[in-house]
């Protein structure tokens, strides 16, 4: 190498050094805008892991959690999770302020590290791990990050309000008992706890819920059940819609919307803490307050798809207000779906009709064979309510059952293929009953 190009390179590496020295305060001031900076108030109250690698390995964080990252992904390809949890906890320390560290723990303690575990109690401690992982630390380190709050949603919504893990039952009867030992069984005496100090310190230090949100929840939508975990995953989606940017304006809205519709569902708890026998059933305060949100949006706005939603919302909420026995309501419901779609040139079905197709879940043609089994199961509904003591239920599935049954019985098929009688389905919903109840239950079948 001649002086001359040796002269060349060090000029270039002068000149390269100046450059980074030059931006390097943009840089600094580009971090601190995004939160991105770990310093002065910010370590105040930070854990010393975090303060030691803050300080000790100052830029040299960021290459080490890569490291770990690559590491992390080997891991997850061997199915090695528990190994994978100590490194992501490492990784979290080391990158605080990286919300997709935090989702990506969680989610892994939620779903891969839970799932392993035979004992439904050790699956709903590793999940449990994984809501306070996110609730009270990565949302103290990232307080504007949307993305984190509607994670926390996801898993009450998904992985313990669905039937998608064998221990959901599981997890359900553990959140009701959790909550209705400090907010109580009904959902006047659970609004009226909500008032009390005492009880709203805990709900802070216990499960970070604030009451005057979950008051003001109440007040928009209608009196909640605290015990159902679609209505949690509502608190985390509406605090988390607060806070997040235009682009995830729409998904927040969305997971409020899926979690109210699955509260019009099935929002409203039976749980007995003795027996540990537990049930859900449609949760009807909610409806006024979803298609006034909804009519005012669709007046408002005037798309198709606002239209379309509303009119399938209403839909739903018939049957639930059916499945409840407010048959009145229902029909009112049903007025304001038909006087909807009038003016569209769409058909406009009859009340009976809109009840098998939203049970049926489908807008496809329907065989007998289905609509049987579903009378039975609406007969079987009905035994369960009315063996843990509530009419109000097994009135209206009982109902329910009839306008299948009526439905099953008008329908063509071949001559030959014979329909069983509503006695007949009632039978063997009663057999189903003595054979699948819980023992406390099947007592009080007649």
């Amino acid at each position: 190498m001649t002086r001359r190009s040796t002269a060349v390179l060090v000029l270039v590496g002068v000149l390269a050094l100046w450059t980074s020295g030059a931006m390097h305060p943009t840089l600094i001031e580009a971090r601190e805008r995004h939160a991105l900076t770990a310093s002065g108030d910010s370590l105040e109250n930070a854990p010393p892991l975090l303060v030691f690698s803050t300080i000790a390995l100052g830029g040299f964080r960021g290459l080490i959690a890569d490291i770990m990252w690559l590491r992390a992904s080997h891991l997850q390809e061997k199915g090695a999770y528990f190994e994978l949890v100590q490194l992501a906890d490492f990784i979290t320390k080391l990158q605080p302020r990286f919300a997709e560290v935090w989702t990506y723990h969680a989610w892994n303690l939620t779903y891969n590290v839970s799932f392993v575990c035979p004992r439904p109690e050790d699956r709903w401690r590793w999940i449990q791990h994984g809501i306070r992982l996110l609730r009270d630390e990565g949302a103290i380190y990232n307080p504007n990050n949307s993305s984190m709050l509607l994670e926390i949603a996801r898993i009450y919504q998904h992985k313990i309000g669905r039937a998608y893990d064998s221990s959901h039952l599981f997890y359900k009867i553990r959140l009701a008992d959790e909550m209705q030992r400090i907010l109580g069984p009904s959902m006047e005496e659970q609004l009226r706890a909500l008032e009390q100090a005492p009880i709203q310190a805990r709900l802070l230090r216990d499960h970070n819920l604030d009451a005057d949100r979950m008051r003001r929840l109440t007040v928009r939508y209608g009196l909640l059940d605290w015990r159902s975990p679609d209505t949690v995953a509502l608190y985390w989606a509406d605090r988390a819609g607060e806070i997040a940017t235009a682009h995830e304006q729409s998904y927040a809205g969305r997971t409020i919307l899926h979690a109210l519709n699955y509260i019009m569902r099935q929002g409203q708890v039976h749980y007995d803490p003795d027996t540990e026998i537990y049930g859900r059933a449609p949760n009807v305060n909610v409806i006024p307050g979803i298609l006034r949100m909804l009519e005012e949006k669709a007046q408002r706005d005037r798309t198709p798809s606002d239209y379309a939603l509303l009119k399938s919302v209403m839909a739903t909420a018939i049957l639930s207000l059916h499945q409840a026995n407010d048959i009145y309501q229902a029909r009112e419901v049903y007025k304001r779906l038909s006087a909807l779609l009038a003016p569209t040139g769409q058909p406009v079905t009859t009340y009976e009709t809109v009840l098998v197709r939203q049970f049926m879940r489908t807008s496809d043609e329907i065989r007998p064979e289905a609509l049987e089994r579903s009378v039975a199961q609406c007969l079987f509904t009905r035994l369960f309510w009315h063996c843990a003591g509530v009419s109000r239920y097994a009135g209206g599935f009982e109902s329910l059952a009839r306008v299948l049954h009526a439905e099953y019985l008008g329908m063509p098929g071949p001559a030959a293929m014979p329909r069983a009688s509503f006695e007949e389905l009632e039978q063997r919903a009663l057999t189903r009953a003595r054979a699948e109840l819980p023992a406390a239950l099947a007592a009080k079948l007649p």
